[in-house]
């Protein structure tokens, strides 16, 4: 075999790998290719491959989520519809009778932030929850991921706060007992960024004008984050955090107010839960990550795993 011969193999190869490592990023705005055949050559691409950051799975995923059902079933979006479609909006009469469905929102602010060197502006940060007064709608709280707690009693208007020298300033849940406004509880840390690690759960006994901790604390080394929390409200005592540590979760249940806890499930990270509105011995929660779907039907004492009895996915999903 010539030498000439084998290099013709050896370029005919790599350029063939190399067209078929790319094609599918190519064709993604082709309009002349279908998804389907898009689909193909990605799944052809990554069959056996580590997915990594920075190569296009994730953008593609998103946008074979999106288009998946708007081209069903040619695979080919019909883009002069749209046209079509706008035109019979815009020369559609006006009805007088019609209730203009407009959101009434208002900015309270702050507008004016800290510029960066690079002059464009910081942002004004997060906020992982808000919860009203039961009794009282004019007065609501918000926890913010490392800006602490924040207190409104005129609606929003204005806002105050008191836990700047708490340990940790990271805030992600809130909780008001329904019977008693003047006890309350905050788990720390932040679900979402991880801007901040949780020190435990925070117990106010005088509508949060103090807080002191509770037999659910951690060292903030351990890298804990705290997720949500329940209180039942046929028994304000019984109570429901569930937190996150390194990776996997930990949910905790006390039935004496805070003082003491046990360990109920170890290793679904439930960034969500909720009781049964007519029923709180059942609990229902999902994860994050590969999402999961969990439930309690004894107050949280005991999980199960109910996804695949649910009829949601089990695979390919996340948040």
């Amino acid at each position: 075999m010539s030498k000439s011969f084998c290099f013709s193999l050896i370029f005919l190869f790599v350029t063939t790998y190399s067209f078929g490592q790319k094609n599918w990023t190519q064709d993604i705005h082709n309009e002349e290719k279908s998804l389907y055949e898009i689909q193909e050559a990605f799944e052809n691409y990554w069959e056996n491959k580590t997915i990594v950051k920075g190569k296009g799975w994730k953008p593609f995923k998103r946008r074979e989520a999106f288009m998946e059902p708007r081209v069903y079933p040619s695979g080919f979006f019909p883009y002069e519809q749209l046209y079509i479609e706008y035109n019979k909006l815009i020369n559609q009469p006006k009805s007088t009778s019609q209730t203009p469905y407009e959101a009434n929102w208002q900015a309270f602010g702050p507008t004016q932030v800290p510029l960066q060197n690079n002059g464009r502006k910081r942002g004004v940060g997060r906020i992982n929850n808000v919860t009203f007064n039961p009794n009282n709608d004019n007065i609501l709280w918000v926890g913010s991921p490392s800006g602490g707690l924040w207190k409104s009693i005129d609606g929003g208007q204005n806002w105050t706060s008191n836990t700047d020298l708490l340990p940790n300033l990271g805030v992600s849940d809130i909780a008001i007992d329904p019977t008693n406004t003047d006890i309350m509880y905050i788990i720390t840390g932040d679900r979402d960024a991880d801007d901040t690690y949780a020190y435990g759960l925070m117990k106010s006994t005088d509508g949060g004008e103090s807080w002191n901790s509770t037999g659910l604390s951690f060292n903030i080394n351990s890298a804990y984050r705290g997720n949500r929390i329940l209180i039942n409200p046929n028994n304000t005592n019984i109570l429901i955090v569930s937190t996150r540590k390194s990776g996997y979760g930990e949910t905790f249940r006390s039935t004496d107010g805070g003082q003491n806890w046990e360990l109920v499930l170890q290793g679904p990270n439930l960034i969500s839960m909720e009781f049964n509105p007519t029923n709180t011995n059942h609990i229902y929660a999902v994860t994050t990550g590969t999402s999961k779907y969990y439930r309690s039907f004894d107050n949280g004492v005991t999980w199960s795993n109910a996804t695949n009895d649910s009829g949601l996915p089990n695979s390919g999903n996340t948040r």
